[in-house]
């Protein structure tokens, strides 16, 4: 049964004066003709009567004016973000305009305002804090870039020097004294290394990529020519079956797949065992490089992708740390991802994807 006290009209009127948010009425020419509250420092008397534009920041009336314009021309509602004026609080909106209608024709716009501002205050935050991170990043990586060009040249100085040593002075030298020089010659070649490959990976992102169609079956052979001291010395095993011809650049993309079988074949403990597949899926290329190595525990598959991570000392498996945060890197830069999964029976499977379509405007 309907209470008869009920009236339907004050109890909707009523509704909106009370909603949360800032509900208002504008006729043709945009004149507002009613509103529940309004922002802080302004009264429902001090708008009604006034235009919309009166309290739009002067630089978003041209756009809220397409907004109230195209509804009113089309009956179609639309929603927009905007920021009041500051000394309107400078808060955030989130603004539905809607038509209102007497019978057929359009006599005006409903405009429903939803504070939004702390919502849009953490996402602005967070851009800012993406753009300082990048920057950061951006000069990180110009210093490591300089720095690693800079220290090649005193570090081939005193490489070449330490053996010059070692050759011809030997015999004015104790063991203690050769022993020491050694240490120095060593620990040079290893910095070179290091230098080397931190210089590459600062690199990788510096340059814009040239993409080209690419065997792999011929990469992989260049790489397999590159090893092949190391597998006659491992006794190693390389098998493959035909893998495709993929759209990148060579260069970088032959250093991923000389790191992932270098890696495979020096994290084996007996003859190495190594195979490469190749699928097609979800409009990539899936490649993938299968072993029977010492495996990666699953709390590590990510931790090996970092710079200068190592899960084992550098006496067992010598190293720059750098070899797959590079491959990583690169692959990003074609649009590709790199994982490592546990292989059943023991081993891992390093998969990359490379996109069938090569990316616009990337850098490697």
């Amino acid at each position: 049964m309907v209470n008869p006290g009920f009236d339907v009209s004050r109890a909707l009127r009523s509704l909106v004066d009370n909603a949360p948010g800032i509900i208002l009425a504008a006729d043709l020419e945009a004149r507002i003709r009613y509103i529940n509250h309004t922002t802080p420092g302004l009264s429902p008397a001090e708008v009604i009567g006034c235009s919309l534009y009166d309290f739009t920041p002067p630089e978003e009336v041209e756009r809220v004016r397409g907004y109230v314009g195209g509804v009113l021309s089309t009956g179609v509602a639309v929603t927009y973000e905007i920021r009041s004026a500051d000394e309107l609080g400078g808060l955030w909106y989130s603004v539905q305009v809607g038509p209102l209608t007497e019978g057929e024709s359009v006599v005006g716009v409903s405009m429903i305002l939803t504070d939004i501002t702390p919502q849009k205050t953490a996402e602005l935050t967070s851009r800012e804090l993406a753009t300082d991170l990048e920057r950061s990043n951006l000069d990180l990586e110009q210093f490591a870039f300089a720095a690693s060009h800079d220290l090649r040249e005193p570090l081939r100085m005193i490489s070449s020097f330490s053996e010059l040593l070692l050759v011809e002075h030997a015999a004015d030298l104790d063991e203690e004294a050769l022993e020491g020089l050694r240490f120095i010659h060593d620990g040079a070649l290893r910095m070179t290394t290091l230098v080397g490959d931190l210089l590459e990976y600062s690199r990788v992102g510096r340059r814009e990529l040239t993409p080209t169609a690419v065997s792999l079956d011929h990469l992989l052979a260049q790489v397999l020519t590159d090893l092949a001291v190391l597998v006659e010395e491992r006794n190693a095993r390389v098998t493959h079956d035909p893998l495709p011809e993929v759209t990148a650049e060579a260069t970088p993309l032959r250093r991923v797949l000389q790191n992932l079988v270098h890696n495979a074949i020096k994290f084996s403990e007996g003859p190495p065992e190594i195979h490469l597949t190749a699928t097609t899926e979800n409009g990539h290329h899936l490649i993938s490089v299968l072993d029977r190595g010492i495996g990666i525990r699953p709390e590590y598959a990510e931790r090996i992708f970092r710079p200068f991570q190592r899960l084992h000392a550098r006496s067992a498996y010598p190293g720059s740390g750098l070899g797959l945060a590079i491959a990583r890197k690169v692959i990003a830069a074609h649009g590709g991802e790199l994982n490592v999964h546990p292989r059943e029976g023991g081993g891992s499977i390093f998969r990359f994807t490379l996109p069938l379509a090569p990316r616009k405007s990337a850098k490697v």
